[in-house]
């Protein structure tokens, strides 16, 4: 019995495409502790607005370093007057580790996701202070991706097998 041949019209190409495949997505959360000094004694913080700033990714074997900084304006009323709004600026750097089976010649996509930002602000002792304990909690996630180079034939054809019954006749496969 002869072996079947494929008889194919159209035309089939081999192209390559880059596609990202994620090899982790980790929610990572931070917490600081410190004490600031206000420039004058309040007992009353109106508001503490918050930015993030994501400054650079490091990537080491098994490892992707995150390094980011919180600005923090912090809105207060001094003791002694009369609705008058005073402003502190901090800033806070902040580092996160993230296991990842990557190494420091793939080629990465790194997205990064703030969920949340919680500034709190104690008062050290009895107010009116300019002393005050600052917490900040920040909650980040982080999805990595590695570049991967895949191949496909795209573009239309149709093959069919040539049977042994007789040169004309075809069945599809």
């Amino acid at each position: 019995m002869k072996k079947k041949q494929p008889v194919c019209s159209g035309k089939l190409v081999r192209r390559k495409f880059k596609k990202l495949q994620v090899v982790a997505d980790k929610t990572v959360q931070l917490h600081d502790v410190r004490t600031i000094t206000l420039p004058e004694p309040t007992d009353f913080i109106q508001a503490i607005e918050t930015q993030v700033e994501f400054l650079g990714d490091h990537v080491i074997s098994g490892k992707v370093i995150k390094q980011f900084r919180v600005h923090k304006v912090i809105k207060f009323l001094p003791t002694g007057t009369d609705g008058e709004v005073l402003f502190h600026r901090e800033s806070i750097d902040f580092t996160a580790f993230i296991e990842a089976p990557v190494s420091p010649s793939d080629e990465l996509d790194i997205e990064n996701f703030v969920l949340r930002v919680v500034p709190i602000l104690e008062p050290v002792g009895t107010t009116p202070t300019t002393i005050w304990r600052e917490k900040t909690v920040v909650d980040v996630r982080v999805v990595v991706a590695r570049v991967v180079i895949t191949s496909e034939m795209t573009g239309k054809a149709d093959c069919f097998f040539r049977s042994s019954c007789g040169p004309r006749e075809f069945h599809s496969i």
